[in-house]
């Protein structure tokens, strides 16, 4: 070593001084554009949740969750599976067996301490190589599991708020591909900003 050089400038230049200019670049995704039913569901409030019965239990109420989706009687028909950290997004090629699925947990829930909220939106989406779905109706999907009354923008209905949970919000998109038995089980609740 050579006196008055310490090791790291003998490998290390200093940057020069930056003008500020950054570069960007927008790559065309290699995906293909499909219609499907993207279902949400939310554990209401897991971070409060995960805390009160500690990692290892939520862990395999998430785990329950994952085996009753990838086991249904719907799986045939799903397309794709993500958690969220306190639910999932699961995506359909059929309203119907999304529907199904989210029924279940209504009909069957995974936990009596557990409450859940689903939404169930059919839309376009851009499908990526690993088979993830993206674009603005996965947002939408999600902003409809988390609507809330003051994201109202219209309100010609029974007056009758949306429950907070235990419950399936859908969008007319998604509904109108289900038969009148199952249009039935719903309520209209308005038109809200997404």
């Amino acid at each position: 070593m050579t006196a008055g050089v310490s090791p790291k400038s003998r490998y290390f230049k200093a940057a020069p001084p930056s003008d500020g200019s950054i570069f960007y670049s927008i790559l065309p995704l290699t995906s293909d554009r499909k219609e499907v039913a993207l279902l949400v569901l939310d554990l209401e409030e897991s971070s409060e949740y995960l805390l009160e019965v500690g990692d290892t239990y939520f862990s395999n109420i998430i785990g329950k969750i994952y085996s009753r989706v990838k086991k249904h009687a719907s799986s045939s028909d799903l397309m794709f599976l993500k958690s969220t950290g306190g639910g999932f997004l699961a995506v359909f090629t059929s309203v119907l067996a999304a529907f199904s699925l989210a029924l279940s947990f209504l009909k069957s829930p995974i936990s009596s301490d557990l409450r859940v909220r689903m939404a169930l939106h059919w839309g376009l989406v851009k499908v990526a190589p690993d088979g993830d779905v993206l674009g603005v109706e996965v947002h939408r999907a999600f902003r409809v599991e988390n609507v809330q009354m003051q994201d109202q923008a219209e309100a010609s209905f029974d007056g009758a708020p949306i429950p907070f949970s235990d419950r399936i919000v859908i969008t007319r998109e998604a509904l109108a591909l289900m038969g009148e038995a199952v249009q039935s089980k719903f309520r209209y609740v308005g038109k809200y900003k997404l």
